[in-house]
Parts: C-alpha cells; sequence; structure tokens
C-alpha cells in the first residue's frame, strides 16, 4: 500500500460523511496558480504560509486570471 493509497482512503472517508460535497478534476492548465504552488512546495525545504499578501511566484498568474 502506498503513501497515495492512504491518502485516498481519507478522503473517501471525509466525503461519505459530507454528502454535500462535489469534487470535480481540474487540469493542470486550468488552474495555474495551484500548479505553480505545488511546483513550488517541491523545491522548499521547510514550510511557507502567506498571510494577507500572495507570493510572488505567481503575481503574474493571478493577474492574469483577473
Amino acid at each position: 500500500m502506498s503513501l497515495m493509497d492512504g491518502i485516498v482512503n481519507e478522503e473517501r472517508y471525509f466525503l461519505r460523511s459530507t454528502p454535500q460535497t462535489k469534487l470535480k478534476h481540474a487540469r493542470r492548465e486550468t488552474n495555474k496558480v495551484a500548479h505553480r504552488l505545488a511546483q513550488l512546495g517541491l523545491t522548499l525545504e521547510q514550510q511557507r504560509v502567506w498571510f494577507e499578501e500572495s507570493p510572488d511566484v505567481i503575481a503574474d498568474l493571478l493577474i492574469e486570471d483577473s
């Protein structure tokens, strides 16, 4: 059993307990901000948290989306 199997099983349990929740798959191209943040997360050696201001690495995408 892989790490992802455990995560998927936990999410299935959570979703069953909240019947009003709906999931929809979004391709990487439709959610560029999340994709870029995920890429950034893979390169970080420590946790980062942003409040009020977004990180510079996604500023151009946020402007593009607005």
